[in-house]
């Protein structure tokens, strides 16, 4: 039997329109954990193994290079080549210990979305679902690139790996040969990192001055999602051929940017249900909970008198100075960021990079 403090949440979850939308390694399930493996064939050539079978390495020089990558010789006549990607597969945390990652580097590991997650779980309401819907009407997908000078996917020291968000196109092509086009207006993120045995792993965060941004779309309510700055990111995942399996994306939310977008639509939402005629039970539980001033509207100020709200969207990170300045601090003095992490898997796309 749910809480009282999870009426007001249950009611979300069956009463309101849901058309307003604001502008993993085993840990979790699902199924971005599946894992892929390398290997040799016995004439000295590298395949790849994957949910597709065995087959070469793609796009050396001289070789015809495949959907979604393309070869060339670099300046020092070393092999080069891009593959591109498209995130088909958004696995949330079902709690805030699934898929967590050390952010500040105080030896624990967070995911404070998992919470919310798991709170609208309990309140009937499958953000999961949301997140499927969304990836399957092409709504701000993302886009991966993966310049590499290993055409075996195997080591390479000094990779480019960016993160694009792709223009919002319905019925997308997850074939493995969709294509796609970048949103120029979403800056790209840029990951340094390293490519080891067909592992990408990006530079931590915390040891970067300016670490990668990435604009990713997450659902925040029963049939809402909120395109919002990811600061912090970091991206793991097992590179082959044909895709990306058992990919991590890791990061936070500002709380500023929380505050100013995430509280204010799950507000609306709720002062939809509050504002019915004749106002019926979920109407009178709406504003029992939430109308703090009495005065027949919820707001985001409402929202952050009630507790069960202000502790599922509290900061967990203190990742900024006093001056906005990246500065992730392990002591949390003044907590300014809420952790996210989930796990992704992507396939192969054609894309044109600005």
């Amino acid at each position: 039997m749910k809480s009282a403090l999870l009426l007001p949440f249950l009611v979300i979850a069956t009463g309101c329109d849901s058309s307003y939308t604001v502008p993993p390694r085993g840990d979790a399930g699902g199924s971005a954990s599946d894992a892929d493996t390398g290997s040799s064939s016995s004439d000295g050539t590298v395949v790849i193994t994957d949910d597709a079978g065995t087959h070469p390495a793609d796009a050396s020089p001289g070789s015809d290079a495949s959907p979604g990558s393309d070869a060339r010789v670099t300046l020092d006549g070393g092999p080069r080549q891009t593959l591109r990607y498209v995130i088909n597969e958004l696995t949330l945390p079902t709690s805030t210990s699934a898929y967590a990652f050390d952010h500040d580097g105080d030896g624990s590991t967070e995911n404070q979305y998992g919470g919310i997650v798991a709170l609208m779980a309990q309140a009937g309401a499958s953000l999961q679902a949301v997140m499927t819907a969304s990836l399957a009407a092409g709504e701000d997908l993302q886009l991966i690139s993966l310049d590499t000078s290993d055409p075996t996917l195997l080591a390479d020291t000094a990779p480019v790996l960016r993160q694009h968000v792709a223009i919002t196109s319905s019925g997308p092509d997850f074939t493995g040969s969709g294509s796609f086009a970048v949103n120029s207006s979403k800056p790209a993120a840029v990951y340094p990192g390293i490519l080891f045995g067909a592992q990408y792993a990006s530079t931590l965060p915390r040891t970067l001055t300016a670490p990668p941004t990435v604009h990713l779309r997450l659902p925040i309510g029963d049939g809402r999602t909120a395109l919002l700055p990811l600061v912090g990111a970091r991206l793991e995942a097992h590179v082959t051929s044909s895709g990306l399996v058992e990919g991590r994306l890791h990061g936070a939310w500002r709380q500023s940017d929380v505050n100013s977008i995430v509280l204010p639509a799950i507000a609306a939402q709720l002062n939809a249900i509050a504002q019915q005629v004749p106002c019926a039970s979920s109407c009178t539980t709406v504003k029992q909970f939430f109308d703090s001033n009495g005065d027949g509207t919820i707001t985001a100020t409402d929202l952050m008198q009630n507790a069960i709200v202000r502790t599922t969207f509290a900061p967990d990170l203190d990742l900024y100075d006093n001056a906005s300045t990246w500065s992730p601090n392990p002591l949390r003095t003044s907590p300014d960021s809420l952790s996210v992490s989930l796990a992704f898997r992507a396939v192969r796309a054609q894309f044109t990079t600005p």
